[in-house]
């Protein structure tokens, strides 16, 4: 269960961030996971510099990043629910 206040406060990070555009400094391919990320492997997790701060964060599932790639910040679903769960959306790097 989503706490209320946690809710708001991810909001508030998410309308900060997203749409913000950024150069890709180093990412890594991650090819083994959590179970309930075992979906989304083999993805990619970069270090971003947005200008004024560098940020991590993974990208859309199946994006090959590299280091200079220019990337926006969408939003995406975070994992896979059961039939019964709620959609949890969250920020992906995709190329642009």
């Amino acid at each position: 269960m989503i706490k209320p206040a946690k809710y708001w406060r991810d909001r508030q990070e998410v309308s900060k961030w997203h749409g913000r555009v950024g150069v890709v400094v180093v990412s890594t391919t991650i090819q083994a996971s959590a179970p309930e990320f075992a979906d989304y492997v083999p993805y990619d997790y970069a270090l971003v510099d947005f200008d004024d701060e560098r940020r991590e964060f993974v990208a859309v599932p199946g994006l090959r990043l590299n280091p200079g790639d220019r990337v926006q910040l969408v939003l995406r679903r975070l994992t896979k629910p059961d039939t019964s769960g709620l959609i949890e959306y969250g920020l992906k790097l995709n190329k642009i």
